[in-house]
């Protein structure tokens, strides 16, 4: 099975319960934020499974404006977003729902919502409509059993290696037009997913490519504590 071959299993099954067998024991599903995805990500859901286009998407965003430091990240030459500047969601419901998001995943899987760990995701379309594939600890120390130099954003990373979890740090939230949302993360540690879906020569990484058609960057800092969350998440189309 190629890796677009699972990725497309794992995208039917996470739409479609049941409809997928051979790779529902792989995933682990999780509980959705308490609140419904508002109207206007139901709009970019239709747009994408129809089109799968950025043009919509873009409607949605304000202007950039420049991402504010965090963490120790400028000191340390680390840039969290794809640019030193990016936009946020139009409506302040889309940004607080994605930043229900953030939190419901650290809650449930034990992930720290801090520029080491879980702090973005990739936004994708595909045939069913919109989904997003996260990944959490993203930069752990050095190690042993964990040698490898991650750049300078993992410089005084606090983040100390689990490979038992660490085959769980991808996790996919799919908002299909024809059905309900949901989430789970992709157990990679052993099996199908590892086998078929993680990208050769990486550390346990998806590619939302082989999901669907990349759209966005989505990044979310927590500890902008001052600003309310739907202004703590930032968009890099």
């Amino acid at each position: 099975m190629s890796r677009q071959a699972c990725a497309a299993s794992v995208l039917r099954e996470l739409c479609s319960p049941g409809s997928a067998p051979e790779v529902a024991q792989w995933l682990l599903r999780l509980s959705l934020p308490n609140r419904e995805a508002p109207a206007s990500l139901l709009a970019l859901a239709k747009a994408a499974a129809a089109q799968r286009s950025k043009t919509l998407l873009r409607r949605a965003l304000t202007r950039n404006t420049a991402v504010p430091d965090v963490e120790g990240a400028r000191a340390a030459c680390c840039q969290l977003c794809r640019e030193p500047r990016a936009a946020r969601f139009g409506d302040a419901r889309a940004g607080r729902y994605f930043a229900a998001l953030f939190a419901s995943i650290a809650e449930q899987t034990g992930a720290q919502l801090s520029r080491f760990d879980l702090h973005h995701g990739h936004l994708f379309a595909h045939s069913r409509g919109l989904g997003v594939l996260f990944h959490s600890q993203e930069y752990p120390a050095m190690q042993a059993g964990f040698e490898h130099n991650l750049g300078y954003c993992q410089s005084g990373t606090p983040l100390v290696f689990d490979e038992a979890s660490f085959g769980l740090r991808n996790l996919i939230y799919v908002l299909p037009v024809d059905g309900p949302s949901h989430l789970a993360a992709l157990d990679c540690s052993a099996g199908a997913l590892q086998r078929e879906l993680v990208v050769p020569e990486t550390l346990c990484r998806v590619d939302e490519a082989d999901l669907g058609v990349p759209l966005a960057d989505i990044t979310y800092l927590h500890s902008l504590n001052r600003l309310l969350p739907e202004y703590r998440v930032f968009v890099s189309v």
